[in-house]
């Protein structure tokens, strides 16, 4: 595996609650991701494991550039929404082809 992780910024993970309102509640995931000389957007895939524990999701991070490709960059938007009717998340653990990229506490309105 890689020591090299793409560059990303801009990370935010929430949980919207809206079910006042009739919605189901769901957990937004979103970032800027560099993006590789082909410009594939980039998308976040849930794996379902419980090697983080119960509340903990986890999402693997796909179509982003390697740091070290040659080119330009460029950066483009990469966003994760999960409806959960529970709440059950407290954090979310981003990986990287099986390496840890981010790890992100799910903010939640008071």
């Amino acid at each position: 595996m890689s020591n090299h992780t793409p560059r990303t910024r801009s990370w935010i993970a929430k949980e919207v609650d809206l079910s006042a309102y009739g919605s189901i509640p769901f957990v937004i995931i979103s970032a800027e991701v560099e993006v590789g000389h082909d410009n594939a957007e980039p998308y976040l895939c849930q794996i379902c494991t419980s090697d983080f524990g119960p509340h903990t999701l986890v999402l693997t991070l796909r179509a982003a550039a390697h740091p070290h490709d040659g080119h330009v960059p460029a950066t483009k938007p990469v966003h994760f929404k999960k409806i959960e009717k529970y709440g059950r998340y407290d954090n979310v653990m981003i990986l990287w082809n099986g390496e840890q990229l981010q790890d992100l506490p799910i903010a939640r309105a008071a």
